[in-house]
């Protein structure tokens, strides 16, 4: 059974190609409500590796801004973008 996407998910991909002026990486999101023209809104990816082999892309969530509560998040160096190089 194929994945169905739902709102709110952002799926991203290498660009194979030989034009350099291209993006490195193309992709698309579902919106999860109407979005105005200049709102900026939050968005989330995870590394993710297909389960049938293939290249790695990036998935992951748009959401409204986040509202931050009095005590900071905590702090992460894992998964950070050396496999982008």
């Amino acid at each position: 059974m194929p994945y169905e996407n739902k709102p709110g998910d952002v799926s991203i991909f290498r660009n194979v190609t030989d034009n350099e002026r291209a993006p490195t990486m193309k992709g698309y999101a579902i919106a999860h409500r109407d979005i105005r023209a200049g709102e900026k809104l939050d968005l989330a990816v995870w590394k993710q590796t297909p389960k049938n082999g293939g290249d790695a892309f990036l998935s992951g969530k748009i959401s409204d801004p986040y509202q931050q509560s009095d005590s900071p998040p905590p702090q992460s160096n894992q998964g950070r973008d050396d496999w982008l190089s």
